[in-house]
């Protein structure tokens, strides 16, 4: 009986050691030492320096378990992911002047892959038990899984929602008839497209050719990406975008020669912008966009006015099951040698996206939490304790399409995906701006369907040419 008792006591200090780092499933006994803390440094994309969702997350765990286990997360940037990734090439390719690279770091799936980097990340497979990631909603757990190591923590996600300013959109009403039923479909939301260039136009009579564009959509091949995969098929094959198909240019035509007449906006950049100076009214664009979005429009004679941000779906496509873009990047940790930078990363990690804490954090900033039980609460009965109306808002689309039962379309990984996003985005903007230089100067009438059709197809085709 001794015996017993005395194996029965040295299992259970045996668990401690092996457990010692709350929902880890780490072998190596924790190193973490309050008298002696760990810093971290952090680069991440959720907001700014000053008001950052994200810099207050860390300031309670850095004033709570962080001074408990011994760890200190200082952020050193933040920034927008493009600029964080170029600052993160820079710093593995050693580029003279660039900064040292971080700890910790944000970064989408295809950015790490591009790095070339991935020997040197953390896999957090070796600090949370099968059990533990179990918890996860799967479909953004397996988004950071890179030659089987789960290299990209989900910390928070997002999905694309179509963005209106609907103090612009009701007066169109007013005066047109359409209503927010065009936003179900995007056979619909053309139609209106070119319908409010044409109101728009006539404002200012004595002006030509000077209607507004009602729509953007912030990331142009996420459109054909998504289109595609709603009736179960592929735009990618073997890292290249397949765009001589049926299916691709029965999606580019429509979108093409809308955009030719004047009613999709290819300006650069995102659409929070734009909405600001009422040159857009709409967009769809990442849910963590409302960020941006202001409730304030100023005009280019300085006038402005309060309006109302409304939130709808993405519009559906005309056949096709109903895809939820995946979006959001993810946390990174650079592999130490001293291996309580390791724990305290992981320890980060399994801290922040705690349901109650994951939560917290997400609702300040239009983003999904990542475990199941947080993600079920927030969509399923969590909605209406958002205290912020926009957000409620949000929410309750987000909410409407789950129970519809949209499932999320993960972008393709491969080498060079960024650089094809960024690229094919540019290009099919440039050529449609051409085409719409064209349809300027050489239109018969003010509505010329046969020119649009011509410069559409010949937009097509130089598209092919241009991705060869």
């Amino acid at each position: 009986m001794e015996m017993k008792k005395l194996f029965m006591t040295a299992f259970i200090l045996l668990s401690m050691v092996i457990f010692i780092l709350p929902g880890c499933a780490t072998t190596q006994k924790s190193t973490l030492n309050s008298k002696d803390p760990v810093t971290l440094t952090m680069w991440h994309v959720y907001g700014s320096q000053t008001e950052s969702p994200m810099n207050d997350m860390i300031d309670e765990f850095n004033k709570t378990i962080g001074k408990e286990k011994g760890i200190i997360i200082s952020v050193t940037s933040v920034s927008n992911s493009a600029d964080i990734e170029e600052a993160l090439w820079a710093s593995a390719e050693d580029v003279p002047g660039a900064a040292p690279m971080p700890d910790l770091f944000t970064a989408y799936p295809n950015t790490v892959l591009q790095m070339n980097q991935l020997d040197k990340l953390l896999d957090f497979n070796e600090y949370f038990s099968k059990e533990d990631l179990s918890a996860y909603v799967q479909p953004f757990l397996e988004e950071g899984i890179q030659e089987q190591k789960l290299l990209i923590f989900p910390i928070a996600k997002s999905t694309e929602l179509f963005f209106i300013n609907q103090t612009l959109f009701d007066r169109f009403t007013t005066d047109t008839g359409y209503t927010t039923d065009a936003f179900n479909s995007y056979d619909l939301l053309w139609e209106a497209c070119r319908a409010y260039y044409e109101w728009s136009d006539t404002l200012t009579p004595d002006i030509p050719d000077d209607g507004k564009t009602l729509f953007m959509y912030n990331d142009l091949l996420h459109y054909f990406a998504m289109g595609i995969a709603a009736n179960g098929k592929d735009a990618f094959s073997q890292e290249q975008l397949i765009l001589h198909t049926e299916d691709f240019k029965n999606l580019w035509i429509p979108l093409a020669e809308t955009a030719i007449y004047g009613g999709v906006s290819l300006l650069p950049g995102y659409a929070s912008d734009p909405m600001k100076t009422g040159e857009v009214i709409s967009a769809v664009s990442s849910s963590a966009g409302i960020l941006y979005y202001s409730n304030t429009v100023t005009y280019e004679d300085n006038t402005a006015e309060d309006i109302v941000i409304n939130v709808f779906p993405a519009p559906a496509y005309s056949s096709g099951e109903k895809l939820s873009y995946q979006r959001g990047v993810g946390l990174c940790a650079i592999r130490s040698e001293e291996e309580r930078k390791n724990q305290a990363a992981a320890l980060f990690a399994q801290w922040f996206t705690e349901p109650e804490n994951n939560l917290s954090f997400c609702v300040c900033a239009g983003y999904l939490p990542v475990t199941d039980e947080a993600y079920h609460k927030l969509l399923n009965n969590g909605v209406d304790t958002i205290e912020n109306e926009q957000y409620q808002k949000l929410y309750d689309v987000v909410s409407t399409m789950h129970s519809e039962g949209s499932r999320f379309y993960t972008p393709p990984q491969f080498d060079g995906y960024s650089t094809l996003e960024k690229d094919f985005g540019s290009t099919a903007k440039d050529l449609l701006i051409s085409a719409r230089e064209r349809y300027l100067t050489e239109k018969t009438a003010d509505y010329d369907p046969k020119l649009l059709e011509q410069l559409a197809e010949e937009s097509y085709q130089s598209l092919l040419l241009s991705f060869q």
